[in-house]
Parts: C-alpha cells; structure tokens; sequence
C-alpha cells in the first residue's frame, strides 16, 4: 500500500489517496464539520462543498471511497432534505449529493423504520448521526 497523495481542509477534512495491490485505488476521507450555528455557517457550506469536489474528482476516475467522521446532521432534517427534492439547502448539499450518488449510511439501523440516529442533543434534545460512512 502506498500513499500517493494526502490533503488537509482547515483542520476539519483529511483525505488519504492510496494505491493498493493490484493497482487498485481508495480515497479515505475523515472529517468533522462543526455543528450548524451562525457563526459557522460558512466554515461548515466550505467543509461540504470541499467534499463533494474530492468525492466527485474520485468518483470520475473510478476510485473507491471511503468516508467517515462526524459530519454532524441533525437527523429528523437529514431526512426530510433528501428526500424532497423542492428543498434547497447549502447545508445539506453534501447530504442530498450522498444521497443521490448511492452513498450508504452505515449507521445504526432498524430494518422497521429508518435509520436510528447515534447522539441525542441533551441541550436540545435533536437527534443526529455522529458518524456516516
């Protein structure tokens, strides 16, 4: 294994390019964008669109990717955003591009209903998924 490239985003993003055996290559993304608030609510729309150009950039050159970290959605409005397509939201513009490129949530899940969130706000009792892979 061989690390061809690796990137940093202010302290928020990682992503490691590495070639493996075969010549077979994999983009590991680790993030953390801070939770939604106004004060940061350009530092998280930046973190989200960096992402979706290291994921498209990988995704055009056919490498596997891996993604992962705290990407801090608030459950019940992850929900709602990706699935009604009349809803435009720079913060969940990362989300809907997951979506709809066939991403899978490797959350917690009970086949009953959706997926079940991983934190619950003691503040404000919201629900979110810490981790998204």
């Amino acid at each position: 294994m061989y690390v061809i490239r690796k990137r940093f985003y202010k302290d928020r993003l990682i992503s490691l390019f590495l070639q493996l055996s075969g010549r077979q290559e994999i983009l590991i993304i680790g993030a953390y964008v801070p939770p939604s608030s106004r004060l940061n609510s350009k530092l998280i729309s930046n973190c989200h669109s960096t992402l979706v150009s290291w994921i498209t950039t990988a995704c055009s050159a056919g490498i596997h990717i891996l993604l992962d970290g705290d990407l801090n959605a608030e459950f019940n409005c992850y929900l709602k955003n990706i699935s009604d397509p009349s809803i435009s939201s720079p913060t969940h513009s990362l989300f809907r591009y997951l979506h709809s490129h066939q991403f899978e949530d490797l959350c917690a899940f009970d086949s009953s209903s959706s997926p079940l969130p991983t934190f619950r706000s003691l503040s404000s009792k919201h629900l979110s998924h810490l981790d998204y892979l």
